[in-house]
């Protein structure tokens, strides 16, 4: 195994660390407000990246032409919104990132035979959901952060008093929610309803991989995130359907994914007084909608979501910036229409791609993509947030790793 795909496999293990560099300066701030999607930040997994690239590229001579067009026009697209964005140098950087994890969809597309790799993506995976079940489990007893320290892997300091932080009512009181190593509990739970699909492949092999399914479920259970919740029971009952129906499954399945994505968008068109989550997500909606026509073609640029978003003005909530809650809209908002047509047809081709192989690591693959379709409809974790970001374009560049197979 050559060094550039070790190190693959290590990064691949280091998914959920947050361990970063910040670079916080005048232009991170909103009305007075430090936004942290704004600020530059280096990631331990960015320079592990940078390794992988410098080893493989300097191992190959040049890029494999046929796997990079694939990403050309999204690529491309939201390089423009960067020269006209209205935050240039955060732009830059949430560019530039978006680069190096697209490069690691490139290096799986191309390098990874998901037939014979993905088995020991799910032993990394089962590995990951055990330590993250472990640090939630300790973090749910101790109602607050372990460790107390960025130092431990990311783990962000917090406790019951931190200013935001996401708490759950339970038998009239309120808990703390775990955060593991990630930004907050919906990122986690999106996370983990993947990961634990991927922990079906193993357990389909061995049984040993109930215990970090167990772990993992558990976890994921405990972050309270209901939309992860859907994503991970839909990812059970997909992959029911696809091995008990075949085509008739998928198109259920597609049928039920297209719905999902429309009710997400409609959000636009709901006011939930009655819910204050749902009522935020609308809020945020119908701000992004109003500031897409500023610039339709060419978006507001990478990161500056946050920074465009209008005051909620919902009872008990305190107002500070923060990106629409999908990934399609905050696509479009950012870098236009053309990026989101580009960014779509990738992950429709790779769908696509998938369907065209027999069950087994192809199916698991495309439920992890419906998953996070539903994931992307109603959070934004997927584009904003290094970990989940990182798992996204690893998921797709895994899916068209079978392109080298037609």
């Amino acid at each position: 195994m050559t060094l550039h795909k070790k190190l693959f496999f290590v990064l691949a293990l280091l998914l959920p660390v947050n361990l970063a560099k910040h670079f916080i300066y005048p232009g991170a701030y909103v009305d007075g407000i430090l936004v942290d999607y704004l600020i530059p930040t280096l990631y331990l997994t960015d320079l592990l990246i940078a390794a992988i690239a410098a080893l493989w590229l300097f191992e190959k001579r040049k890029v494999p032409a046929g796997t990079v067009k694939l990403f050309v026009p999204f690529a491309l697209f939201a390089g423009i919104s960067v020269v006209f964005s209205a935050r240039l140098v955060p732009s830059l950087f949430v560019y530039m990132q978006m680069l190096a994890h697209i490069f690691i969809a490139v290096y799986a597309a191309a390098e990874i035979d998901a037939e014979k790799d993905f088995y020991t993506l799910a032993k990394i995976t089962g590995v990951l959901a055990i330590l993250l079940g472990a640090l939630v489990l300790a973090q749910w007893a101790k109602q607050g952060a372990v460790f107390n320290n960025y130092a431990f892997f990311g783990e962000q300091p917090y406790s019951a008093a931190t200013l935001g932080i996401a708490k759950q009512a339970l038998f009239d009181k309120a808990y703390v929610l775990p955060y593991a190593t990630f930004r907050h509990p919906n990122a986690l739970g999106g996370f983990l309803s993947v990961a634990l699909v991927w922990l079906m492949y193993g357990m389909a092999k061995r049984r040993v991989f109930a215990v970090p399914f167990v772990f993992g479920a558990l976890a994921l259970f405990l972050t309270f995130s209901q939309v992860a919740w859907a994503a991970f029971v839909f990812g059970i009952l997909a992959l029911f359907l696809i091995e008990k129906f075949g085509k008739g499954g998928v198109l259920v399945l597609l049928a039920a994914t297209a719905t999902v994505v429309f009710l997400g968008i409609g959000l636009l068109f709901l006011n939930a007084d009655g819910n204050q989550s749902v009522a935020m997500r609308a809020a945020l909606m119908r701000a992004a909608a109003a500031r897409v026509w500023d610039a339709p073609f060419v978006g507001s640029g990478p990161g500056t979501a946050a920074a465009l978003e209008a005051p909620l003005r919902l009872p008990g909530v305190i107002r500070f910036p923060q990106p629409v809650h999908n990934i399609f809209v905050l696509v479009l908002l950012e870098s236009g229409i053309f990026a989101l047509v580009s960014f779509i047809a990738l992950w429709t081709y790779a769908g696509h791609t998938l369907l065209k192989n027999h069950f087994g690591v192809p199916a698991f693959l495309f439920v992890s993509l419906l998953q996070l379709a539903i994931l992307g409809s109603f959070d934004h974790y997927l584009v904003t947030m290094q970990q989940t970001q990182l798992l996204f374009w690893l998921t797709l560049g895994l899916a068209l790793s079978y392109t080298k197979t037609q």
